[in-house]
């Protein structure tokens, strides 16, 4: 048996936090959607096939809330906003020139001032 090839495009439904919030869908199990969130990021959903989009939680949440937690654990609130890297002894520094532009907060990586 031969694998047949297929040339073609795929494209991701997107569209604001606001709008998937007011239509609210279930996902079909593994269909994926990007949010475009009020804060300007861009995150993704991926369905159930049982789920609406508001009880279902971002693919990135888990590692978001341990980076979070961890955060929480070594420095408190000092830093938060600001870029942060895990040293090699473990602790939670900032980063004082992320992305070769001097960048030190996510704001300054999105050309936001505040």
């Amino acid at each position: 048996m031969s694998a047949m090839e297929f040339e073609g495009r795929v494209q991701t439904k997107r569209d604001t936090s606001a709008n998937w919030t007011a239509a609210d869908p279930v996902l079909l199990n593994g269909e994926e959607i990007l949010v475009d969130t009020a804060s300007g990021e861009v995150r993704k959903k991926i369905g159930d096939g049982a789920s609406p989009y508001t009880k279902l939680p971002f693919a990135d949440e888990a590692i978001r809330n341990l980076i979070g937690e961890k955060v929480a654990a070594n420095q408190g609130t000092e830093h938060a906003g600001k870029i942060l890297g895990i040293g090699a002894d473990g602790v939670v520094k900032p980063i004082t020139n992320a992305g070769g532009g001097g960048a030190k907060t996510w704001g300054d990586l999105a050309g936001k001032t505040s």
